[in-house]
């Protein structure tokens, strides 16, 4: 009897083949179980639309609804209760409605989905199906059961030591029951990502996010998908040198609060965004930053509304723009920026379409501009304070300002508005009154190779300089272009209450007026009393 048993090498081939057969059949397997529940799932929701159109027919006389739900046809005994199971979820039924559309005798039936899943921390991922009697227990149970557009109820508050990753094309709403604000809590353990979002649409409403305070060196939110921030939102206490939210792909904050929060890096921000942020409106209190502001753009911005408030950076309090910036309105005070930019640094290109901006402090600049394309119009800038130049903006690059008010602004050199070397700048139909410099400049200052333009009735007036040049302070070959421009009623303790030229170039238009500037010299004043009254 020949007993030959395998050697070494023939066992270890059958392994490394059987290895390879599960490597090329597990994937087709579970890639046609998933499409096997697709289909199941079709054929569905054709019976449950077959059910409907039978509904309406046999109730043709009485039905004037443009829906019929499922529940109403399980009543009526259109379906059963067995033949609505959910495939990917046996413990549920296909909850939703079917549109009727009607043109002229023909009827369209669309079936339109209505998902509720709820999660407790009372739940239980087993024994749970998701209904509010037996929610789950956690939020990656319930996002792994959800049909394609789902709304995920959390019932309490819950803490978290794990990142929840939503990976797949879904539209998910996860909000607060009863739209009462639920708190997701960082553990005191958990340093890591809370929320990656890499697929599909996510929206938090009536949610809290709160970082607990902890130092991390990970995000609290990371996304590459659409993430909405959304109504009664509140995004807190989250600490992190990495920043706390990154975006690289669509983000829209819609009346959310982001406050008290601080990155504690070296580049980036409160958000770091080099995707498309929308904010739509909210408030954004209190948060600080080591290096860019609240916002760290390297690519779209828009600022449509919103309160930013007390918010503190070395660059930029609200915006560190790299890219593009548009901010069409908003309250912006009590902002602090340890170097440059009140508000927004900017070294990209930026729009001020409208809004407010007073009360904010930096080095150089409420708005500061270095090497970028800045365009203010339809603002007021008041009340703020630059410990070194420009109290309102100190422009570097090229800057339009139109139709804006310049007003209360104080600063070492330009109270209103600084003009740095080699800017190019115009000012329109503006308004720069009663601003403040510490030393020269009261309501622009002019630096050496600049050149700015100021036309179309723009009025400078009641500014004073403790040092020269109340209006307007020229500094060496800077060069200054008035066109039907107003400078009035300004005052300098030492010289030319309205212009001083310190070695540049001033060109006056025939339809500009100097007057009643109030100094012991005036080089440039002309009475022109029926005009500068």
């Amino acid at each position: 009897m020949n007993n030959k048993a395998f050697t070494l090498t023939e066992l270890l081939g059958v392994i490394v083949i059987l290895s390879i057969l599960a490597v090329i059949t597990v994937p087709l397997i579970t890639g046609s179980i998933t499409s096997s529940k697709k289909n199941l799932h079709d054929r569905q929701i054709e019976m449950i639309k077959n059910a409907a159109e039978r509904y309406v027919t046999d109730n043709a006389l009485t039905f004037n609804d443009n829906q019929v739900c499922v529940k109403t046809l399980k009543d009526e005994g259109y379906l059963k209760n067995e033949s609505i199971l959910d495939p990917n979820n046996q413990s549920r039924e296909i909850d939703g409605c079917v549109k009727v559309n009607k043109t002229g005798n023909n009827y369209e039936y669309e079936y339109i989905s209505i998902c509720e899943l709820y999660v407790s921390s009372s739940g239980n991922d087993s024994t749970g199906n998701g209904y509010e009697s037996k929610p789950f227990a956690t939020i990656e149970k319930a996002y792994s059961v959800a049909e394609e557009k789902c709304t995920i109820y959390l019932v309490n508050n819950i803490t978290l030591s794990n990142t929840i990753t939503f990976d797949k094309n879904k539209k998910i709403i996860l909000m607060g029951k009863d739209n009462v604000k639920k708190t997701i809590t960082r553990s005191s353990s958990y340093k890591e990502l809370i929320i990656n979002n890499k697929s599909g649409q996510l929206t938090l409403k009536a949610i809290t996010l709160n970082g607990n305070n902890i130092q991390s060196t990970n995000s609290m939110i990371k996304n590459g998908a659409k993430l909405v921030l959304g109504s009664n939102t509140l995004f807190v206490n989250n600490i992190s040198s990495a920043s706390p939210i990154i975006n690289t792909s669509n983000l829209n904050i819609d009346d959310a609060k982001i406050s008290n929060n601080k990155f504690t890096g070296s580049t980036g921000g409160i958000i770091k965004n080099s995707g498309t942020l929308t904010i739509e409106s909210g408030t954004f209190k209190n948060n600080t930053s080591n290096a860019g502001g609240l916002i760290y753009n390297t690519n779209s911005v828009t600022i449509n509304d919103g309160e930013f408030k007390d918010n503190n950076a070395i660059n930029g309090a609200i915006v560190q723009n790299k890219d593009n910036l548009r901010i069409n309105n908003g309250t912006f005070s009590n902002n602090t920026a340890t170097s440059s930019g009140g508000v927004v640094d900017n070294s990209g290109t930026t729009t001020i379409k409208a809004g407010t901006f007073n009360l904010n402090t930096a080095k150089t600049g409420g708005v500061f501009n270095s090497t970028g394309t800045l365009t203010i119009e339809n603002t007021t800038i008041s009340d703020n304070t630059a410990t070194k130049t420009g109290g309102a903006l100190a422009d570097f690059g090229r800057a339009t300002i139109n139709n804006v008010k310049v007003i209360n602004n104080k600063a070492n050199i330009g109270g209103g508005i600084y003009t740095g070397k080699n800017a190019r700048s115009s000012i329109n139909k503006a308004v720069i009154s009663s601003n403040i410099a510490n030393e020269s400049g009261g309501g622009i200052a002019v630096e050496k190779n600049q050149d700015l333009a100021i036309n179309s009735m723009t009025r400078i007036e009641n500014n004073s300089a403790h040092v020269n040049g109340g209006g307007i302070y020229i500094i060496t070959s800077g060069t200054v272009k008035l066109n039907e421009a107003i400078v009035k009623k300004n005052s300098a303790k030492n010289q030319d209450g309205g212009i001083c030229n310190n070695g540049g170039t001033v060109m006056i238009s025939n339809n500009s007026f100097i007057c009643y500037n109030n100094t012991p010299f005036n080089s440039f004043d002309k009475s022109y009393s029926s005009l500068c009254n």
